[in-house]
């Protein structure tokens, strides 16, 4: 997968898919198998009762993985829409404790509901220096 916008969101998709059912997907196979299953677009499914009591995030994962955004502002937006469903003020979040919050995040046993700000944070901060690490990504890419 080439470092762009899009593999951002993959990985994104990926890491709440994690949060949420405490493992990686497809978690019996090796790395390549897995890679061959998204690459023939077989993803493992979202809509089971782990996701439940996070009202539509089965489907933003999904649209993570499926390429359903076109920028990681679409992404964040999506994400705001379903915290303010599911009734979490971002008022509190700042850019700031974003980096600990990311600490939360990658403990994969972490609730996602204690996780869902720190979530917010780190998309409203991918939304705004995605075109950074994506010309980075790009240059360490091509310098293999």
């Amino acid at each position: 997968m080439v470092a762009d916008e899009q593999s951002e969101m993959f990985a994104i998709g990926t890491c709440i898919y994690a949060l949420v059912m405490e493992h990686l997907p497809y978690p019996t196979m090796t790395e390549g198998e897995v890679a061959t299953l998204f690459e023939m677009k077989a993803f493992p499914p979202t809509d089971n009762e782990s996701f439940e009591p996070y009202g539509n995030l089965h489907t933003i994962v999904r649209g993570c993985w499926t390429g359903r955004y076109s920028s990681i502002r679409e992404l964040d937006t999506e994400v705001g829409i379903l915290f303010d469903e599911l009734g979490v003020s971002m008022k509190s979040v700042s850019n700031q404790n974003a980096n600990s919050s990311l600490n939360k995040l990658g403990n994969t046993s972490t609730s996602l509901h204690t996780g869902r700000k720190e979530l917010h944070a780190e998309l409203a901060l991918n939304s705004l220096s995605a075109e950074k690490r994506i010309a980075t990504n790009r240059r360490s890419f091509y310098k293999r």
